[in-house]
Parts: C-alpha cells; structure tokens; sequence
C-alpha cells in the first residue's frame, strides 16, 4: 500500500510514538526534576467523596481521580492529626489524601490509586509519606512503595522508598515516577496510612493505542483519496 505524501510526516510521527512507548522509566527524587507546566494538586478543596473513585482533577482542567484499596480514603487529619507512627504526623494545618489501613493478616496494604480517566501521562510525583511501623516476612521493615501501571495494567515501574522523618510534623518526602513518552495511566502509592499532598503531573494524553487508530485512520483514508483520484 502507498500513502500519499502528505501523510507520510503523520505516519512518520505515529511511528516515533510508538518506538518512544518502549522507554524504561525512572525514579523522581524532587519536583525540580519534573520541570515546568506540571498540574499539581494540592488537596485544598472540598471533594465529592459519595463514590469510591473521587474526582480530584476538576480545579486542574484534568479527569483524575483517586480511589483506595484495603482501607477507606480520608481527606486531612479527621481529628487534627494524622499519626504517622516514628515518621510524625501530618495535622488539619495541612491539605492531603491519604488511606486508614495498615496490613492486614493476609498481606494486605493501604493503597492509593490514582487514575488520569483513561487518559496518560509521562510524569506523575508527590509528596509522600507513611507509618513504617509495620514488618513482613522474618520481621523486615515495611517500605513505602510507588508503582505506575499502563493503560492495560502492565506494570511499567516500581519502587521500594526510604521514606524516614521522626517525629517531624507536615513532612514527607517527594517521589514520583518519569517515562520518555505518556504511558501511565494508573499510579499507586502503598504503605500503611499511606498520605499523599502536592500530586504533581503532566498533562493527561489519550492513551497510546490511540496513535495506532490514528495510523489506521489516516491509511483508510488515504486509500479513499487514491480511489477517487
């Protein structure tokens, strides 16, 4: 089959897509790293919490929402302060999302997942912190971990963090996860009683395969253009 010449520049980017979705990721250390014109969350807003995914992304212009897993989302410190266990706490003076749950007998952590509504994206970040007094196995110390996941739940990278503040009040530390090109859909951070402030991203995309029905589209309607011609 032959492409008119002008869409062979399209077809030319659709491939470059497609060769750059096979980038490894790496981990952030900082938000200076993400660079400029990120969409970030600061959680000082009143959410919608009526159904178990909330939308956090109305104030950025963006479809994102948050939901959990083993244990229920909290917006803030309920009751003034949010224990963190050796690592602090974070207090009602500070803004965030975090999950009421530890690990349970089966294994089970805290988790919170956050989605860009079938959108992706190439960086995402946050503030983040835990309760690391918890351990597994033959008594190892529990770490905070980060995964981000594709838009078919391929694990695309994943990270164990030491994340350590005793006894400090409102802090955290910054960690996030960077591709070359926009494939993460969903990212998750896991920890017991887990808080999130500061989520930092960019810009939500449609979704890789959307290249390969663009592709498509534009080679149909090539041929339509060579038949009438």
């Amino acid at each position: 089959m032959q492409f008119s010449s002008s869409f062979r520049p399209l077809l030319a980017v659709v491939a470059l897509a497609a060769a750059a979705a096979s980038a490894h990721a790496e981990l952030i250390t900082s938000p200076a790293e993400m660079g400029n014109g990120l969409l970030v969350q600061t959680f000082d807003e009143v959410f919608d919490t009526s159904t178990p995914r909330v939308q956090i992304g109305a104030s950025v212009g963006a479809d994102v929402g948050v939901s959990a897993a083993n244990g229920p989302l909290i917006f803030g410190a309920p009751f003034g302060a949010w224990s963190l266990g050796d690592n602090g706490e974070w207090t009602s003076a500070q803004s965030f999302v975090g999950v009421d749950g530890g690990l349970d007998d089966a294994g089970h952590i805290g988790t919170l997942v956050f989605d860009f509504g079938g959108k992706t994206v190439s960086q995402v970040g946050a503030l983040l912190n835990f309760d690391p007094g918890y351990t597994y196995g033959f008594g190892l110390p529990l770490p905070l971990y980060i995964a981000a996941y594709g838009v078919d739940g391929t694990l695309l990278d994943s990270y164990e963090l030491p994340v350590s503040t005793p006894g400090a009040v409102g802090e955290g530390a910054f960690f996030g996860i960077r591709l070359a090109s926009a494939q993460i859909a969903r990212f998750e951070v896991s920890g017991p009683y887990a808080v999130v402030d500061d989520l930092s991203f960019t810009a939500p995309v449609p979704e890789p395969s959307s290249w390969a029905l663009m592709a498509a589209g534009l080679a149909a309607v090539a041929v339509m253009r060579r038949r009438r011609a």
